[in-house]
C-alpha cells in the first residue's frame, strides 16, 4: 500500500535489514534469495498501524473509574494510584500494553507518561520488546492534584537529560491549563533545540478548556497560537472542544492532531471536528488512549469506531471513508512524527503487519480496505514486523513470554486497586 500503487494483488515484499527494498509482483520477488520467507498467499499485507497517544500503565487500571466525566474520574480512580506506582509496576504495565498493541497490528506507540518518575521504564520496555516507541515525558505544574505537580525547573532539568540521552523523547505538557505559559514556551524551547515533537492534550472536555479561559481569558489553541507553539511538529491530542477560530490556527500552522473516539464517547469529552480540521490542512492522526478509558488497545474498533461516529454525527455515510480512517492509522501518525513509515514502500521502514483473512469475519471480502476497517478484528493479526524484525508470528509472541506478563500484570494491578482504599 503506498500512494501510487494502491492495493497491489498477488505481491511480494524483500526486506534488507531494517528497510523495505523491493515491492513488485510475486513472480518478481520469487527471483530473489532470502534467509527468511514467510509465505502470504491470500492473506493481506499492510503498513503496521501508529497508535500516536496511549498511557500504558492504564492497562493496570482497566474499568477502576467507569462511568464518570473527565476530571472527577482523573481525580477519584487514576491520580491517586499513579504516583503509588514503582519501577517495576510501569515496567509491567508497559509490557502488557505493549504486547496486547502488538497483536492489535500496532507497530509504533507513542507513550504519554505521567505522575511519577519512572519514564526510563517505559523507555526499558520499548528496547526491550522492541516496538517502535515514543515517549512524551508528561507533567503538571500548576492546578492539578497536589502529588502529581512538579517544579517547573526541576521538569526541565529532567526532561532535558532524557531528551539528551534518547532520542525518542519529546515534551508532554498534560493540558495547558495545568502548566503556566512560562513552561509551556520553555518545553516548546528545547523541543525546537532538540527537533523534536511537542506534544500535549487539547482541548479534550468543556471542563479543562474553561479552567484555562478563567486563568487566561483564552481557549487551548487560541492560548498555543498566541504563544507561537503551533506548527508541523506540534501534536494535540484529543482535539474536541474547538471553536472555528482555534480550527483555523491549527490548519495555518500544519499542526497534527489526535483522534481518539472510544475514548472521547466513554468519558464524553465530545467529538473531534476531524473533517473540518482534515479539510483546514491539520494532519489527523488515530489513536486508542489509555485502557483505562477504552477497554481495550484495540486498533481495529478504533478505526471502525472513528469511520461510524462521524458518518452519524453528519448524518452523511460517505463523510468518511475507509480509506481515510487507514490513512489516519498509518501515514498520517508517520507525517507527525517525522519518520519514514506508513506506507508499504522501498526505502521505507519495514513496519510491516500481516492479516489472516481466512477467518469467519472476513473470507472473501469485496473491497480489501473496507474489510480491514470494517470487519477485521485483532484475531486477524497473524504476523508483525517492526524495524525488520518479526515481533509476532503465528499470533505467537517472538521475543515475549505473554503468560508471565499476565501474572506479573495481574498480581501489580491487584495490589494497586487495593491501595485506593
Amino acid at each position: 500500500m503506498d500512494e501510487e500503487r494502491g492495493v497491489l494483488k498477488d505481491g511480494s515484499v524483500l526486506i534488507r535489514d531494517n528497510r523495505i527494498e523491493f515491492v513488485g509482483s510475486r513472480s518478481d520477488g520469487e527471483s530473489f534469495s532470502a534467509e527468511k520467507v514467510i509465505e502470504a498467499r491470500g492473506k493481506y499485507v499492510l503498513p503496521g498501524f501508529i497508535n500516536m497517544h496511549c498511557h500504558m500503565f492504564q492497562v493496570l487500571l482497566r474499568t477502576v473509574g467507569a462511568d464518570m466525566i473527565l476530571l472527577d474520574w482523573l481525580k477519584t480512580a487514576i491520580w491517586p494510584i499513579v504516583p503509588k506506582m514503582s519501577y517495576e509496576d510501569v515496567y509491567n504495565g508497559a509490557l502488557l500494553a505493549i504486547a496486547e498493541n502488538i497483536k492489535s497490528g500496532v507497530t509504533t506507540i507513542v507513550e504519554m507518561h505521567y505522575g511519577n518518575p519512572h519514564f526510563e521504564a517505559v523507555l526499558r520496555a520499548f528496547e526491550d520488546t522492541k516496538i517502535r516507541g515514543f515517549l512524551a515525558r508528561g507533567f503538571y505544574e500548576v492546578e492539578a492534584y497536589e502529588p502529581l505537580r512538579e517544579k517547573a525547573d526541576d521538569i526541565l532539568e529532567d526532561l532535558k537529560g532524557l531528551m539528551e540521552k534518547y532520542e525518542n523523547v519529546m515534551p508532554g505538557p498534560m493540558h495547558p491549563c495545568f502548566v503556566s505559559n512560562d513552561l509551556l514556551v520553555a518545553a516548546k524551547e528545547l523541543a525546537d533545540r532538540f527537533g523534536r515533537n511537542y506534544y500535549t492534550h487539547l482541548a479534550e472536555s468543556e471542563e479543562d478548556v474553561q479552567l484555562l479561559v478563567k486563568r487566561e481569558g483564552k481557549r487551548d489553541a487560541e492560548l498555543l497560537h498566541d504563544l507561537n507553539i503551533l506548527d508541523e511538529k506540534f501534536i494535540g491530542v484529543h482535539a474536541c472542544r474547538l471553536n472555528d477560530r482555534e480550527i483555523a490556527y491549527l490548519g495555518e500552522s500544519r499542526s497534527n492532531t489526535v483522534h481518539c473516539p472510544t475514548s472521547n464517547m466513554y468519558i464524553a469529552d465530545g467529538v473531534s471536528p476531524v473533517i473540518e480540521l482534515s479539510r483546514r490542512g491539520v494532519n489527523v492522526c488515530l489513536a486508542t488512549d489509555g485502557p483505562a478509558s477504552t477497554g481495550r488497545q484495540d486498533f481495529f474498533s478504533e478505526m471502525k469506531t472513528a469511520a461510524l461516529l462521524h458518518k452519524v454525527y453528519h448524518d452523511n455515510p460517505a463523510i468518511i471513508k475507509a480509506k481515510d480512517v487507514l490513512r489516519m492509522a498509518t501515514v498520517n501518525g508517520a507525517k507527525a512524527l517525522g519518520i519514514k513509515a506508513g506506507m508499504i514502500k522501498e526505502g521505507y521502514l519495514a513496519d510491516l503487519i500481516i492479516l489472516d483473512m481466512w477467518k469467519v469475519n472476513t473470507v472473501h471480502s469485496y473491497d480489501p480496505i473496507g474489510a480491514v476497517v470494517y470487519s477485521a478484528t485483532p484475531e486477524n493479526v497473524d504476523t508483525v514486523i517492526v524495524d525488520g524484525r518479526v515481533l509476532m508470528e503465528g499470533r505467537r509472541l517472538t521475543l515475549l513470554e505473554e503468560d508471565d506478563i499476565l501474572r506479573k500484570a495481574y498480581r501489580t494491578a491487584e495490589r494497586l486497586i487495593s491501595s485506593r482504599n
